[in-house]
């Protein structure tokens, strides 16, 4: 009996390890890949003789990337912009919807709530016709403007509906003794409620930017110039006609990694709380 139970603990560690091992090579195999890769002279690249680390590693890739008139930094620095904006102006909409679907009743409250969950389930790539049109028109094609509002309004109601949730487990008698004392809903929303859901404040802030970071069908259709096009649409081109540089198009995505990666690292204990703290009501 002991031995059994012995060999089904060294099964089940055996089985976990193989299990994190190959989540790891899966998941954490490409990104290596793609650094080995990024520092590879090109005759190493593409031969398949040779060995898995470079004998004669080089940075030019980087520095082609990252010098001071390369196309690509002006898309890494657009990319930032237009991100951080959205975070800002999806978290301004998604904030005060969210509380007013958790707090006040109205007609129609949960009709609209459900409706503003269902715009998740149209896909973006149906509206690009409409979009370009409609910015065309506007004069916002090749524009900052643009993209902010797009990702801002394809964003905000994933934000709204989660943000709901953290808002519902909040106590109402706490607004409401905020209420008595003379507080506006403003200064209770402000002063009192988003400190409280500040973990999911952060999960919807670090879920904004890396969706409006990785977005790559809208910023292809709706910018023409490095005035406004962002890093993936600037990793593509990196693909010539007749030439991919591979060591510059792997460069881009580890570049391109490096700002998410530490907004993850820096913010994860915030986002882990974000993500589960407004799963459950009660």
């Amino acid at each position: 009996m002991i031995k059994q139970r012995l060999l089904m603990n060294v099964l089940k560690k055996v089985f976990l390890y193989g299990a994190v091992a190959l989540f790891v090579i899966f998941f954490i195999g490409p990104i290596v890949w793609m650094g080995i890769s990024s520092i590879s002279p090109l005759d190493e690249l593409v031969d398949i003789s040779s060995h898995l680390f470079p004998e004669n590693p080089t940075w030019k890739s980087y520095i082609k990337l990252l010098g001071p008139e390369a196309k690509f930094t002006k898309a890494l620095r657009n990319s930032t912009i237009i991100a951080s904006l959205v975070v800002l102006v999806s978290l301004g909409i998604a904030i005060p919807a969210a509380y007013a679907l958790s707090r006040f009743r109205f007609i129609g409250k949960e009709t609209l709530g459900r409706l503003i969950l269902g715009s998740q389930i149209i896909p973006a790539i149906t509206l690009i016709i409409p979009l370009f049109i409609i910015m065309k028109t506007i004069h916002l094609l090749n524009n900052y403007l643009s993209l902010l509002i797009i990702y801002s309004v394809i964003i905000s109601p994933y934000l709204i509906w989660l943000l709901r949730g953290f808002f519902d487990v909040i106590p109402i008698e706490i607004e409401e003794a905020a209420l008595i004392d003379g507080c506006s809903h403003i200064k209770v929303l402000s002063k009192i409620v988003a400190p409280l859901v500040a973990p999911g404040l952060f999960a919807c802030a670090v879920f904004a930017f890396l969706v409006s970071w990785g977005e790559f069908t809208l910023a292809l259709i709706l910018t023409s110039d490095y005035r406004a096009k962002t890093i993936p649409v600037a990793i593509t081109e990196l693909i010539g006609r007749h030439f991919m540089d591979y060591s510059s198009m792997c460069a881009g995505g580890i570049i391109s990694l490096v700002i998410p990666a530490v907004i993850v690292l820096v913010f994860r204990r915030h986002l882990a709380a974000g993500l589960t703290g407004g799963a459950v009501k009660g």
